[in-house]
């Protein structure tokens, strides 16, 4: 009988492609797999669940009991059923380093870990994991770098870019919208940062994103006369309205076709850097204003600083390239990046349904049926909203319309 996996997602730009994957990687070893968005089709994972016997789901994060009862349905109805937690993020600023770290005992060893490098691996012993219940497989992600869809020709047609200036990838992690940093502020609260520290992370990221603003409509013609700038909001966000209309604000596509084609990448806090310098685009660390470090993603200052975009006019791109590929900061915070980590995360997935640790067992705690039925009915209300066209105008339920990138079965989302 075919093994059956579950995949849940939570971003489709950073996520869905390699979830994908993974899926026919697991067919191909005579599996089955099933990818579903957590947010929006987490019930219709479940109802499958409830239907035929599921082997294997995998997270895409796991920190806590509340996060844990998604798992409970799953566990119900398949007991032997094992849990992974593709720990999608594994690089913080020390301010933020713990949020990483799952904080309950059934986060941290009723799940298999699947992890990029043995320093994140540290981290999860040191936070009380047991070590047999972690997997040191690669980024996953990286992989997505060797099959690019887009050409440079067919983008510059689709986003009226020209072809033959060098273009810039500026990646944003900020967002100014007042509710989607109050809701951030709830989440990463039940995580364990503090309220001070939150607020003066976001200080630093609302007064560098002005100052970036600025720059950007202060920059002269003559700047886009030698580049395109290409300004990619955070996965689930969106651009600031006040951007210069000569940058192109573009949500499509997964970065690595935009570094496939970009000659320069920007970004304040992002730790798609990395993904930069291992495909060889020339990377840059933007500070408009000054931020104390803890707040500074860690790796982020072994890259060139520039404290104003205009900086890049007097940058000689391709020597910058040269120095750049003879350091390869990127495998200190990726790991092996070989090509052959998709293959490795379904190869232990497949083993360890026959052969988990000894002692491995998912935890039940039983079923809050008011939890269940509360996802449920988010997500027939946003199956109504989106096949009516009307949750932009209604910009309800909140978490939707903030997430509305996210949601698979609204148009356009998935290419």
């Amino acid at each position: 009988m075919a093994r059956k996996v579950i995949i849940l997602y939570e971003l489709i730009s950073r996520e869905y492609n390699v979830c994908q994957k993974i899926k026919r990687e697991i067919e191909n070893m005579g599996g089955e797999a099933y990818v579903f968005s957590i947010t929006f089709e987490w019930y219709d994972a479940v109802a499958l669940s409830n239907k035929i016997k599921i082997d294997f789901i995998m997270m895409p994060w796991m920190y806590t009991d509340h996060n844990y009862e998604l798992v409970q349905p799953f566990i119900e109805h398949n007991p032997d059923v094992k849990l992974g937690n593709f720990h999608h993020e594994e690089i913080s600023s020390p301010a933020y380093e713990n949020v990483l770290l799952p904080k309950s005992e059934n986060a941290k060893n009723s799940m298999l870990h699947f992890v990029w490098t043995k320093t994140f691996a540290e981290s999860l012993i040191a936070c009380e994991v047991r070590e047999e219940n972690i997997f040191i497989i690669g980024n996953p992600r990286c992989d997505e770098g060797r099959s690019i869809n887009k050409t440079r020709l067919e983008l510059a047609e689709e986003y009226n870019l020209d072809f033959n200036k060098k273009w810039i990838l500026y990646a944003e992690t900020r967002d100014d919208s007042n509710k989607l940093i109050a809701l951030n502020k709830r989440d990463l609260l039940g995580l364990g940062i503090t309220e001070s520290i939150y607020d003066r992370a976001v200080h630093f990221d609302l007064e560098s994103l002005e100052k970036t603003i600025e720059q950007l409509h202060k920059l002269p013609d003559c700047f886009f006369d030698k580049y395109e700038i290409i300004y990619r909001p955070h996965p689930g966000h969106n651009a600031n309205c006040d951007i210069d209309k000569r940058v192109h604000v573009i949500t499509d596509y997964s970065i690595y076709e935009w570094l496939n084609v970009a000659e320069a990448y920007v970004t304040w806090q992002s730790t798609s850097i990395f993904e930069s310098d291992l495909m060889g685009v020339v990377s840059f660390l933007h500070e408009p204003v000054k931020r104390e470090d803890e707040f500074r993603v860690r790796g982020l200052e072994e890259y060139p600083r520039i404290h104003d975009i205009y900086e890049l006019m007097n940058i000689d791109i391709d020597s910058a390239r040269i120095k750049q590929r003879k350091r390869k900061v990127y495998k200190k915070y990726l790991g092996e990046c070989d090509g052959n980590s998709v293959k490795n995360v379904a190869e232990t997935i497949m083993r360890l349904i026959n052969n988990p640790p000894i002692n491995y067992k998912a935890n039940y705690m039983g079923i809050r049926k008011y939890r269940v039925w509360k996802e449920r009915i988010f997500e027939i209300v946003t199956r109504v909203f989106v096949k009516m066209n009307v949750l932009q105008s209604l910009h309800y339920p909140n978490t939707a319309y903030l997430r509305i990138r996210d949601i698979p079965y609204k148009k356009g989302n998935i290419q």
